[in-house]
């Protein structure tokens, strides 16, 4: 981004918002709010910006992962389609999920197999002898 466009974006948003910005996703931008979805994630528009930088997502949670945005918005974020998902309730199929779950790799509630099957070993049990 050039920094006159940075200048001009930092000037619109204030300095209190301009700091948050650049905490929160590293550069400062400004666009028309689209929407939030259930998570509490923005996700904005700037059709003045480049190409394929013209749509982001400003995650609710400062421990953001791309998981936590639901399909029906990446959709519109990857220009799939531009109709807005904040206005109409997406079509589910039978095989979808109905609630979107994100990524829980790394956390406690990570899923974790379990063995089901025979071990086709056993372990060793030393047995001592008295020394009496």
């Amino acid at each position: 981004m050039s920094l006159f466009r940075q200048l001009k974006f930092m000037w619109a948003a204030g300095p209190r918002e301009s700091f948050r910005q650049i905490m929160r996703i590293d550069e400062v931008k400004g666009g028309t709010l689209i929407g939030t979805d259930r998570y509490g994630n923005q996700y904005f528009e700037n059709l003045s910006e480049k190409l394929n930088r013209d749509r982001w997502v400003i995650y609710s949670r400062s421990d953001y992962d791309a998981t936590q945005v639901p399909p029906e918005w990446h959709k519109w974020l990857h220009k799939l389609t531009d109709a807005n998902p904040a206005h109409e309730n997406p079509t589910l199929y039978r095989w979808q999920v109905p609630r979107h779950i994100e990524n829980m790799t790394g956390t406690d509630k990570a899923y974790q197999p379990y063995n089901t099957t025979q071990p086709k070993m056993q372990s060793w049990q030393p047995v001592a002898k008295d020394r009496s």
